[in-house]
């Protein structure tokens, strides 16, 4: 991490987003590459805390019973849960436990994306090499997928493959905006040309898609957000298409679950010439950065999260269980924040 980044972050949110982190004794860890930095978003007695951790252009985030990765610029970062030996640390404040980041790998130039632990460590979504990848002490990266139509690996980013859903530690799915293998091809498809593929077999099972990010298999379910039209919903394996269960009004990015909560990344939009001619951007004044929660038993948003200033894009969403308020090596209070009262 480099020497802390300070910007001035003013946030608010709906009553019942401390009270479902407390209620599910968990807290968040949500990245944003505009501001380079990951944020700990948890809840002490009924009142949330929120800290910052300086990882320029953070973007994946992947928890692990033993060990929190963060992919940040040309490196991956690894925070090791360091609980008794930083106890007079935080026994008897408002922290829960303590994680140190300990030790990062180098990979070079690769765009990384979403990380996701399995049986075979650490696996990245290698945007500009349109692979799924694993690291490796001697070279950047070891690359083992990639789509059928991708027939040489190169500095490409053809299209512009960039969300990974684990299933029983392997890799299932994997979303992408375009399936071209012209360089930087997936530019020309954003408004319909994404899709979810299904890593086993390597072929497709859901597309026309708009830019989809995020998949994830849970509850026997493939979830996953079509970025582009603000829609939370699920893919019909059977019937080889997207069902939308939510609008939120932003680009979608970042998704994690609790027990019957979906947590939500949204993101304002940025310049016209990635994100102009989406639906979501046609009312640019409502599009909101933060997170939205989900209930999955009605399918709407019952609690939000909102950056007013100081960040403007979410990558990844991800909850930590068993802890309502860790501690981070290098973070910081220094956001302002305010309830609201209406979803």
């Amino acid at each position: 991490m480099n020497q802390p980044n300070k910007i001035d972050i003013e946030l608010e949110h709906t009553s019942l987003f401390p009270t479902i982190l407390q209620q599910q004794n968990c807290s968040l860890l949500v990245s944003t590459y505009q501001a380079g930095k990951v944020i700990s978003i948890g809840v002490h007695d009924g009142e949330l805390q929120v800290s910052y951790l300086d990882f320029p252009s953070a973007m994946g985030i992947a928890v692990s019973e033993t060990c929190i990765a963060i992919g940040a610029g040309r490196q991956v970062h690894f925070l090791y849960p360091m609980h008794q030996a930083l106890q007079d640390q935080w026994q008897g404040s408002s922290f829960d436990g303590a994680f140190i980041s300990r030790s990062s790998v180098y990979t070079g130039n690769v765009h990384s994306h979403e990380l996701g632990w399995g049986h075979d460590g650490l696996w990245m979504v290698n945007t500009l090499f349109s692979c799924l990848c694993t690291l490796r002490q001697d070279v950047c990266f070891e690359p083992r997928w990639q789509p059928d139509f991708i027939e040489q690996i190169g500095e490409h980013d053809s299209c512009h493959l960039n969300g990974l859903a684990m299933r029983s530690g392997s890799p299932a799915y994997a979303t992408m905006i375009a399936s071209t293998a012209e360089p930087a091809g997936w530019r020309n498809h954003k408004r319909d040309g994404g899709c979810v593929y299904d890593v086993v077999t390597n072929t497709s099972v859901c597309s026309r898609l708009t830019m989809p990010h995020s998949p994830r298999w849970y509850g026997d379910r493939l979830w996953a957000l079509n970025s582009g039209t603000g829609e939370f919903g699920f893919v019909d394996l059977d019937k080889s298409r997207f069902v939308p269960v939510e609008y939120l009004p932003g680009f979608l990015r970042g998704l994690s679950f609790s027990r019957e909560f979906a947590f939500i990344g949204l993101s304002r939009g940025r310049e016209s010439n990635l994100f102009g001619g989406l639906p979501v951007t046609e009312n640019p004044e409502s599009m909101r950065c933060g997170v939205g929660i989900i209930d999955l038993t009605t399918g709407r948003t019952v609690a939000v999260l909102k950056f007013n200033s100081g960040v403007d894009e979410i990558f990844a969403v991800e909850v930590l269980s068993g802890f309502s308020n860790p501690l981070y090596s290098g973070s910081q209070q220094n956001g302002k924040d305010r309830e609201i009262w209406s979803v």
